[in-house]
């Protein structure tokens, strides 16, 4: 990484053991049990009452690390009596836990069924002995609260809006919720600024690549192409194929966002959704949020509370030879490298921009005097201008030979590089 060439990580060696783990894994808990937990429950494992109609994510915690292929709608589900309820679900890797997602309001004074299926399995193959089951009642109250901006972050290609609860996500063809979904480009107010407020347009504010909103960034000279997505474990959009640095901008480096008629998931629309008023970039509201644009080389592309992975760069004490725990990977679990033998990572995922690179590559052997690796890009790839990011061989490739002898490094010829 650049800067930081002379700083060596921490390495650790082990062994394992003869010993093989096969007990099966359990639910421990789930988040619903903040709410009022039944004395007695029959036909579940466990009976809550008194749940809100918006209650957004619904976490279950594991014993053990769980095979993530098996963490799927068809083995966990939820239901009001036989009918399904549509809901996304996912799998966090770090803390164990399955994040079960209602895409739709509840019903008020109902009753549901969360169910863990046998189809889930631990890592190491085994089933839960029995299906784990949550059975829920939800309250009489109604949500009548329209959501707001709880937070946005970015940097030159991407910004990460996250709302305060959980959103309308309909796409294009539903025709009936598509004009108040937060994936509607439509709904978001950009402006680029490089100070502090009061703003002035034309001074130190103006509108990104001159869009009245995001629907109109359609291509390169627009400031686009943008894409949305929405991560409902978060409550958070994610806008890609933004320009916020570009060289054509003559005010840049900070951003300020309002987000227009969205709706949660119960229909109420947002705060001040009428913000920013004949378009004056000093009128703020529950709606609106704003900062500075980060570089991507620093951020990875990782903004966003679920922006996690291992294309997080690592914390400074790890940096200056501290321990190297699971968390400084970024959200990756190095347990599970072994299981990917060889993987190539750019830390920018933006088709056509510059980016480093990640080789994760597990070697049984040391490498040979006078041996390569030879990383080999498909056609269409620029490496004319690639430099090298450990350029004085004291970081990055300072261990890969193991205890045996050599340094691997980087060749340059003719400009580009080989690997």
């Amino acid at each position: 990484m650049p800067g930081q060439e002379s700083n060596v990580m921490y390495q650790a060696d082990f062994s394992t053991g003869s010993g093989s783990d096969t007990g099966a894994p359990a639910v421990l808990s789930s988040t619903l049990q903040s709410y009022t937990v039944a004395g007695t429950c029959t036909g579940a494992d466990v009976c809550i009452s008194d749940v809100p109609t918006n209650v957004g994510v619904i976490e279950l915690s594991f014993s053990k690390d769980m095979d993530s292929s098996t963490i799927n709608s068809s083995n966990i589900t939820l239901k009001s009596g036989t009918t399904d309820i549509s809901s996304t679900v996912s799998y966090d890797s770090m803390s164990r836990s399955v994040k079960v997602a209602p895409t739709t309001v509840l019903y008020t004074v109902t009753t549901y069924t969360l169910t863990v299926g046998v189809g889930v399995k631990a890592m190491n193959g085994t089933v839960l002995a029995a299906s784990y089951i949550v059975s829920f009642t939800t309250n009489s109250t109604v949500d009548s609260t329209g959501p707001n901006v709880m937070m946005a972050n970015g940097d030159d290609y991407k910004l990460a809006i996250t709302f305060s609860e959980p959103m309308n996500a309909a796409k294009a063809t539903d025709t009936v919720n598509w004009a108040a979904s937060v994936l509607n480009p439509t709904n978001y107010v950009l402006y680029v600024n490089n100070s502090p407020p009061p703003f002035v347009l034309g001074t130190n504010a103006a509108k990104y690549f001159g869009n009245n909103n995001l629907a109109t960034a359609i291509d390169a000279a627009s400031g686009g192409p943008v894409m949305l997505k929405y991560d409902a474990a978060y409550n958070t959009v994610i806008i890609e194929g933004l320009k916020l640095l570009d060289s054509s901008l003559s005010i840049k480096g900070g951003f300020n966002l309002w987000v227009q008629n969205v709706k949660d998931v119960s229909g109420n629309t947002i705060i001040d959704s009428t913000k920013p008023v004949a378009g004056d970039v000093n009128d703020f509201g529950a709606n609106g949020a704003g900062g500075p644009v980060m570089d991507a080389k620093s951020t990875f592309g990782n903004i966003g509370p679920g922006g996690g992975g291992m294309f997080g760069p690592p914390p400074t004490s790890a940096l200056s030879g501290g321990a190297m725990t699971v968390t400084a990977f970024g959200g990756k679990n190095p347990a599970m490298m072994g299981f990917m033998p060889v993987n190539v990572f750019p830390m920018n995922m933006l088709a056509g921009q510059e980016s480093m690179y990640m080789i994760d590559l597990p070697l049984t052997t040391a490498i040979p005097a006078g041996g390569q690796i030879i990383l080999t890009f498909p056609n269409g790839f620029d490496v004319t201008n690639a430099t090298d990011a450990d350029p004085n061989k004291k970081w990055a490739h300072k261990d890969i030979n193991g205890p045996g002898t050599g340094t691997v490094v980087i060749e340059q010829e003719m400009g580009a590089q080989r690997y």
